[in-house]
């Protein structure tokens, strides 16, 4: 008797390959789980719980002032030109207001920066430069002791 042909099954293969993407993912999923860890996962969340309530508190008292800043943005070369006004409702903001500005990129941590702000006149300006393309962040916080206010703004960058 002769040797028959060996022929290859298509179904087998199929449920070989199912099986093959089946233990493929959950194992990259692992893979980026383990060497991209989350920047922003606290380590204590208790007192991290804690300290955002107290500055939630501290927010409501500065939004019960009145107080509040606007934000005018001008394009440059590297970023943008920044200028930030008071614009209360109630109470003018105090004399010695500190005011401060952060850069955040969403995504990229790394990218996250605290500008220097300074004043002229009644504003205070800062270039603010916008290294990558996408999604910009700009948080002024304006106050004085322990009374203040934050603002989110959004800023778009072409590619």
């Amino acid at each position: 008797m002769a040797h028959a042909e060996r022929r290859i099954e298509p179904w087998a293969v199929g449920v070989v390959a199912v099986l093959a993407l089946g233990l493929a993912g959950p194992i990259a999923f692992l893979w980026v789980a383990v060497h991209a860890p989350p920047e922003r996962v606290a380590t204590d969340p208790w007192r991290a719980s804690l300290a955002q309530d107290a500055e939630e508190r501290v927010r409501a008292s500065g939004l019960d002032t009145g107080w509040d800043v606007t934000l005018v943005a001008q394009r440059t070369s590297t970023g943008v030109r920044v200028a930030l006004a008071p614009a209360t409702t109630r109470r003018p903001l105090p004399d010695d207001v500190v005011l401060r500005l952060r850069r955040e990129r969403p995504e990229r941590a790394d990218l996250d920066a605290e500008i220097a702000l300074v004043r002229s006149g009644d504003s205070w300006t800062a270039d603010v430069p916008l290294p990558a393309p996408g999604r910009w962040r700009l948080l002024a916080r304006a106050g004085a002791g322990d009374v203040w206010i934050e603002r989110s703004f959004a800023l778009e960058v072409p590619p």
